[in-house]
């Protein structure tokens, strides 16, 4: 979710279900299978600091943090799908984790491995809070 405040009384959120910290953490996670190395801080700036622009800044990221295994078989059962690639997944949740911890924007880590309703219910308590304390500073 990012947060742009104009003027008072007058904020502009933008929610995102993805964005450019995916980007790099699937980028990262397909480095690591192919034993690819690379400079971490250059690919950070090159992903999340372009042009100097910090797209995280007035963000706040929430990370559903659900393990891959639940997570396929969460997709098989909806869909049917098999081809749910497992290792990429658990190399980008121990990314997600570790960069997560890097950047300094505001942040909520979510567990998702319960059911889809504990998950709403903590999203929605967090959504909630974010927004209090924005309408509290307009």
């Amino acid at each position: 979710m990012r947060i742009y405040e104009q003027h008072k009384n007058d904020a502009q959120i933008v929610l995102m279900d993805r964005f450019e910290l995916t980007s790099l953490v699937y980028f990262l996670a397909r480095c690591e299978i192919q034993n690819i190395k690379i400079d971490l801080n250059k690919v950070r700036e090159i992903f999340l600091e372009p042009f100097g622009m910090g797209i995280l800044n007035n963000t706040l990221t929430v990370y559903l943090d659900c393990p891959a295994d639940i997570a396929a078989m969460r997709i098989f059962n909806r869909n049917g799908r098999r081809n749910f690639d497992i290792e990429l997944q658990q190399r980008a949740r121990n990314i997600y984790l570790r960069e997560l911890e890097v950047y300094k924007n505001q942040k909520a880590l979510i567990n998702a491995a319960g059911t889809i309703e504990d998950t709403f219910a903590r999203v929605n308590s967090v959504l909630k809070q974010t927004l209090r304390g924005l309408n509290d500073r307009l």
